[in-house]
Protein backbone atom coordinates (compact mmCIF):
# COMPACT_ATOMS: atom_id res chain seq x y z
CA UNK A 1 0.00 0.00 0.00
CA UNK A 2 1.53 3.62 -1.10
CA UNK A 3 2.28 5.72 2.26
CA UNK A 4 -0.94 8.51 0.42
CA UNK A 5 -3.17 5.68 0.76
CA UNK A 6 -2.23 4.38 4.18
CA UNK A 7 -2.26 8.47 5.20
CA UNK A 8 -5.88 8.68 3.99
CA UNK A 9 -6.85 5.62 5.59
CA UNK A 10 -5.41 7.36 8.92
CA UNK A 11 -7.11 10.36 8.35
CA UNK A 12 -10.27 8.94 7.69
CA UNK A 13 -10.99 6.41 10.59
CA UNK A 14 -9.59 9.73 12.98
CA UNK A 15 -12.10 11.98 11.32
CA UNK A 16 -14.88 9.33 11.88
CA UNK A 17 -13.84 8.56 15.78
CA UNK A 18 -13.55 11.88 16.21
CA UNK A 19 -17.22 12.36 14.47
CA UNK A 20 -18.71 9.75 17.09
CA UNK A 21 -17.13 11.63 19.74
CA UNK A 22 -18.74 14.86 19.02
CA UNK A 23 -22.17 12.77 18.29
CA UNK A 24 -21.97 11.36 21.63
CA UNK A 25 -20.94 14.97 23.17
CA UNK A 26 -23.81 16.33 21.47
CA UNK A 27 -26.68 13.79 21.87
CA UNK A 28 -25.49 14.22 26.22
CA UNK A 29 -24.00 10.29 26.15
CA UNK A 30 -20.61 11.81 26.88
CA UNK A 31 -19.36 14.37 29.31
CA UNK A 32 -17.02 17.16 27.94
CA UNK A 33 -13.99 15.53 29.52
CA UNK A 34 -14.38 12.23 28.67
CA UNK A 35 -15.33 13.77 24.88
CA UNK A 36 -12.28 16.11 25.29
CA UNK A 37 -9.76 12.77 26.76
CA UNK A 38 -10.87 10.49 23.45
CA UNK A 39 -10.77 13.25 21.35
CA UNK A 40 -7.06 13.73 22.82
CA UNK A 41 -6.37 9.71 22.44
CA UNK A 42 -7.61 9.71 19.05
CA UNK A 43 -5.59 12.57 17.42
CA UNK A 44 -2.55 11.28 19.71
CA UNK A 45 -2.76 7.79 18.21
CA UNK A 46 -3.44 8.68 14.65
CA UNK A 47 -0.30 11.31 15.17
CA UNK A 48 1.47 8.40 15.92
CA UNK A 49 1.25 6.15 13.24
CA UNK A 50 1.41 8.88 10.46
CA UNK A 51 5.17 10.11 12.17
CA UNK A 52 5.72 6.27 12.92
CA UNK A 53 4.07 4.16 10.08
CA UNK A 54 6.63 0.97 10.77
CA UNK A 55 4.10 0.82 14.20
CA UNK A 56 1.52 -0.55 11.83
CA UNK A 57 3.99 -3.70 10.17
CA UNK A 58 6.65 -4.10 12.50
CA UNK A 59 6.81 -7.71 13.91
CA UNK A 60 8.96 -8.05 17.20
CA UNK A 61 11.09 -11.06 17.78
CA UNK A 62 11.82 -11.84 21.41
Amino acid sequence: MSVTGLTAIIVLVAAALLGVVLYGLHRGRLSRGSALAAAILILAAASVILVYPSVLTTTHMS
